[in-house]
């Protein structure tokens, strides 16, 4: 009979562990996939407004596609290189662009590929509807790989599911992710992670096989990425570096080579074999460092390091230097050089020889406010999660974190626009002490209670899962950007009002301007005009020649009027268009509003910048009394094709604005004076929301003496 009580009181506790092991799962499972559906529906807000393509680069990127889809859909297999051998018309004009030589096919290939694999299975989809839909599957898809990388470094299911929450939630990951975001961060992003993931895979395989196979898989992630995003040179020289560290530092991974030669041999193959890449795998910084790591592994195995590692300090003080001579040399060299952006990201003492490149937003150094509108509350964990890590330091993954997190601080406080790469391991830092903290807790008040605490904290988990949600979406959330930016370009926030200012703009433009004709405009706004409307531009958003660039700033900046038409005349334009950031100050009046700077109104100061114009003189910066803007500025072409006033100063709330009033300097259209003037105001777009597009003919045979 006691056998008998004692077999049942065995199988009763076997059932209640097995009933807590399926409640603690079941319950993880529940908040990995109310995670993935918050990922999904954070990255989903802007629907609201219509479904989008957003911004301006994925519209480059979505013309690149329709190029390799129809070169498919003409010629068959033969049409599938028709991205490499593209010449876009429509921009540059009258040079144009080498898409293939200029651009990374990675996203149009991406996009291709999902659209015609879709339809083969029979899923009716638009390119169109691919465009717009799949920055959001690859923005889960990196939630998840965050999850894995969380999880393989801290051997924690928990601390990964911390962190994939803490990712798909960061602002600045959720700006490269959403509805309509088609571009190369977006579609690059999960490449980047994957092949850190593999990578670290590969190290914490025993077996050689398998370590191999993981590098090679991690090392064509790592070419694609090449292929999509100009971050490739991050994770091969982050590579390299790792494998330096693990020289000098004597860090002992077994049979190292295998992991380190299939991933380098595979991103080198691919990579090397990008047109606009050329050679800077074999020749660049990055080569030069690879060379320094492959040497150093091969010396490691074949002689003794002991007394060259007794000199780290000298030689990481040489090696810089020499690292820096050489990153100087080679770009100075246009074949070999890097682009100003990467150079910009290695040397920041470089910046002000770019000009161009520091005047664009996303190119910029980033704030504390940058990082703290991503980290927010969790700022304090990064900091004990980097504690947590350096104490582990010998450990092959997490000396790989410390680099990453490191090497991503460093690149994003020089360039905004990686902050997403720098998140994506800060919050592992971050989940790390958080979840150690939380631990400390519940194992305190539940110290002899194990069934309890198991389900106490999967209950803590899901209650932190939905809180921090809520919080996002009720009162982060407008920190984003939630506004289309084609239907309210220049507004910020969901209290905006929308605007269809440019879809105006674009329409009369489409039909309106001859196919033969030319439009000029600032730089931002040439992918629309090309790609949106079908017309010609003198310059677009890839900033691919500055000499243009330059030529636009100045003929913008210039205070002699027959200098900027000439300009204009030697660039065969035939119209020029302004965008302006006006808020009417009431609806009753339309025609008195105050400038909100998001349109040229604000970007006078990056564009007298490249011209070399002293932004001083533009702007009454000391005296709040004066008006903002100086006679100097109106007296600029930019000036002129503003068509409002000074009106004067008025109280709006705590602040004091300036109030501007309609006063075209040049005639409308259908004004008897039109053939006499050099400009005519041929459109002005009419919505009463924020912004307003205006575009002038240009009239080279005008009558001067009359005018």
């Amino acid at each position: 009979m006691q056998k008998i009580r004692n077999i049942l009181k065995k199988i009763l506790k076997y059932r209640s562990t097995t009933l807590v092991m399926d409640v603690s799962d079941s319950i993880f499972y529940i908040a990995f996939l109310l995670i993935l559906a918050i990922a999904f529906t954070v990255r989903t807000f802007s629907a609201r407004y219509g479904i989008f393509i957003d911004e301006f680069d994925p519209y480059f990127q979505y013309y690149a596609t329709k190029i390799v889809i129809d070169g498919i859909m003409d010629n068959g297999l033969q049409g599938i290189l028709a991205f490499f051998y593209h010449n876009i018309d429509l921009t540059w004009y009258p040079y144009g662009v080498d898409m293939g030589q200029r651009y990374y096919p990675g996203v149009p290939y991406i996009g291709a590929f999902t659209y015609l694999v879709l339809n083969v299975l029979g899923l009716n989809v638009s390119l169109y509807s691919v465009a717009v839909y799949l920055p959001i599957i690859f923005g889960i898809f990196s939630t998840i790989l965050v999850y894995k990388i969380a999880y393989i470094i801290s051997e924690s299911k928990y601390i990964g599911l911390f962190s994939a929450l803490f990712y798909t939630l960061a602002p600045s990951v959720i700006l490269r992710s959403d509805l309509g975001w088609y571009d190369t961060d977006g579609l690059g992003m999960p490449f980047l992670l994957l092949s850190i993931y593999l990578f670290i895979k590969s190290l914490e395989s025993s077996r050689p096989y398998n370590k191999a196979i993981y590098a090679f898989i991690g090392g064509v992630s790592a070419g694609i990425l090449g292929a999509t995003w100009g971050i490739h040179q991050y994770i091969y020289i982050l590579i390299a570096l790792f494998a330096i560290l693990v020289v000098i530092l004597d860090i002992e991974i077994p049979n190292f080579e295998v992991t380190y030669f299939p991933f380098v041999t595979a991103s080198f193959v691919i990579l090397s074999s990008i047109p606009v890449i050329r050679y800077s795998y074999i020749f660049g910084v990055p080569a030069l460092i690879q060379y320094l790591a492959i040497t150093l592994l091969l010396l490691r195995n074949y002689s003794d390091l002991s007394t060259f590692t007794k000199y780290i300090s000298r030689i990481f003080g040489i090696g810089g230097f020499l690292g820096v001579l050489a990153l100087i040399f080679i770009s100075l060299i246009p074949d070999l050089g890097l682009p100003s952006r990467q150079i910009i990201v290695l040397l920041p003492f470089m910046r002000e020889a770019f000009v161009v490149a520091t005047t664009v937003q996303e190119q910029l150094r980033a704030t504390y406010f940058t990082y703290f509108r991503d980290l927010h509350i969790l700022t304090p964990f990064v900091v004990g999660g980097f504690y947590i890590t350096i104490k582990r330091w010998r450990s092959p993954k997490y000396l790989l974190l410390l680099l990453l997190v490191l090497t991503s601080l460093y690149a994003s406080s020089t360039f905004v626009r990686l902050t997403i790469v720098f998140n994506a391991f800060a919050i592992i830092l971050s989940a790390l002490a958080f979840f150690q903290i939380t631990t400390f807790f519940v194992n305190r008040i539940n110290a002899e209670k194990t069934q309890f605490r198991m389900y106490t904290f999967s209950f803590i988990l899901i209650f932190i899962v939905l809180s921090t949600s809520l919080v996002y979406i009720f009162s982060i959330q407008p920190l984003s950007r939630t506004t289309v930016a084609l239907i309210s370009h220049g507004t910020q926030f969901t209290a905006s009002p929308i605007s269809y200012d440019w879809l105006q703009a674009l329409e009369w433009i489409k039909n309106n301007v001859g196919d033969d004709e030319v439009i000029a405009s600032w730089w931002d706004y040439g992918y629309w005009i090309s790609f949106i409307a079908g017309k010609k531009s003198l310059a677009d958003n890839g900033t691919l020649n500055s000499t243009r660039i330059q030529e636009l700033a100045e003929m913008f900046m210039s205070t002699d009027e027959q200098i900027s038409l000439e300009s204009l005349r030697e660039m065969n334009a035939s119209y020029i268009l302004v965008y302006l950031g006006v808020v009417p100050l009431n609806q009753d009046n339309l025609d008195i509003i105050f400038f909100a700077g998001t349109g040229e109104d604000g970007k006078f100061v990056a564009i007298a910048k490249i011209a070399g114009v002293n932004r001083s003189i533009l702007l009454n910066e000391d005296d709040p009394d004066s008006p903002r803007l100086t006679d100097v500025f109106w007296d600029t072409f930019l000036g002129r094709l503003i068509p409002y006033e000074f009106q004067g100063k008025q109280n709006v709330g705590a602040f004091t604005i300036d109030v501007y009033r309609y006063s075209p300097k040049y005639p409308e259209i259908g004004d008897e004076n039109s053939e006499n003037s050099p400009l005519v105001l041929v459109f002005r777009s009419s919505d009463p929301a924020p912004g307003e597009v205006v575009i002038y003919k240009i009239n080279y045979n005008y009558n001067e003496d009359s005018g």
